[in-house]
């Protein structure tokens, strides 16, 4: 099977949404050039979310499937950072829908927080007693409303 490269890392290029992994982790079809696509996991930068490996699996889930249907049929733009690709062979860059960055949506509406470059991987601390961070953090349905805090843009 032929492999395909991004041409320049820091080149923008379009992509196709597939799937979320998570609230951080999106899979593509990345758009190489001369009808090349390639299948390929992107790490939104400047962004943290809850990770599958941790305890709060339910959460994970509850957001892939909210980004799932939000991005459905998506055609993205893709910056890849720089730097290239982290430790888990994912693209680093920071991805739009239209005028629309999906890091940002994602914090707007409650599925991450933004980072420092040096950052922990846990979410933000409760604010009120006895208030669970997955009631605190997003409904269970959906965004079903084109409004920038519950979808990105449409290009």
């Amino acid at each position: 099977m032929a492999t395909a490269k991004l041409r320049h890392r820091s080149e923008v290029t379009e992509a196709r949404f597939l799937r979320a992994r998570d609230g951080d982790t999106i899979e593509v079809l990345l758009n190489c050039g001369f009808g090349v696509w390639l299948e390929t996991a992107i790490r939104i930068v400047e962004i943290e979310s809850w990770e599958l490996d941790g305890p709060d699996e339910k959460i994970v889930h509850a957001i892939a499937a909210a980004i799932d249907e939000a991005l459905r049929g998506s055609i993205l733009t893709i910056h890849p950072c720089q730097g290239g690709r982290d430790k888990y062979g994912r693209l680093r860059a920071r991805v739009y829908r239209g005028e629309t960055n999906i890091g940002d949506w994602l914090i707007q509406t409650g599925r991450a927080w933004r980072v420092p470059p040096t950052h922990t991987h846990h979410p933000p601390a409760q604010t009120q007693p006895g208030e669970t961070v997955e009631a605190k953090k997003f409904s269970s349905s959906p965004p079903t409303t084109s409004t920038p805090a519950t979808q990105p843009a449409a290009a």
